[in-house]
C-alpha cells in the first residue's frame, strides 16, 4: 500500500508540474492541458561526474528546441525518495499465484530508490508518438545513460 501511495503522490506531482492543478489561478484548475506528461524517475549511476551531471542538464534542456511538440522538461532531485520493489527469480509465477486470488506468496525481492526524476509535457499523443524515433532523442540517451542506471520507473499521464 506504501508504494501505492507513493505513486499516488508522484502522479499528483507530475499533474501540479503539467499545470493540471493551478493554486495561484482557480480558473484553470479543472482544465489542464491537452496532451502527455511522460515522466520516469531514475536511480543514478555511483560514479556520475561532474562533467556527465552537467551534460544531461544540457542535453535535458535542449530538448523542447529539437522535439517537435516537446513543450517543456522538468528534472532534478526528488524531494522524497521513491523505493521501488524489484522482483527477482520466481517473480513470474509469484505474480501467477497473487492474481489467481493467493493473499500471499513467496519471492526473491529487492528494493531500489528512486532519487531523480524527468517529466516531458507533449502537445499531443502524437507528438509523444514521435519522439522515441527522433534523432535528438537518440543522442540524448546517450548522455541520460552515463548518470542513472537501468530500469527506471516510467509513467504516463494523458488528458483529454
Amino acid at each position: 500500500m506504501k508504494v501505492f501511495n507513493r505513486f499516488a503522490g508522484g502522479a499528483a506531482l507530475a499533474l501540479m508540474l503539467s499545470g493540471a492543478i493551478n493554486a495561484q489561478d482557480n480558473s484553470q484548475a479543472a482544465r489542464p492541458d491537452k496532451g502527455v506528461m511522460h515522466c520516469f524517475l531514475f536511480t543514478p549511476q555511483t560514479n556520475v561526474t561532474e562533467a556527465q551531471w552537467q551534460d544531461f542538464f544540457k542535453a535535458t534542456s535542449e530538448l523542447p528546441k529539437q522535439i517537435p511538440g516537446l513543450t517543456q522538461v522538468w528534472y532534478g532531485e526528488l524531494r522524497r525518495p521513491f523505493p521501488v520493489l524489484m522482483f527477482g527469480e520466481g517473480a513470474s509465477e509469484a505474480r501467477q499465484k497473487l492474481r489467481a486470488g493467493a493473499e500471499s506468496v513467496e519471492a526473491n525481492v529487492r528494493q531500489v530508490v528512486r532519487n531523480w526524476g524527468v517529466c516531458m509535457a507533449f502537445s499531443s499523443a502524437d507528438a509523444f508518438a514521435g519522439y522515441a524515433d527522433n534523432p535528438a532523442h537518440r543522442a540524448w540517451e546517450q548522455v541520460y545513460s552515463k548518470v542513472r542506471q537501468s530500469p527506471t520507473s516510467t509513467f504516463d499521464i494523458v488528458t483529454k
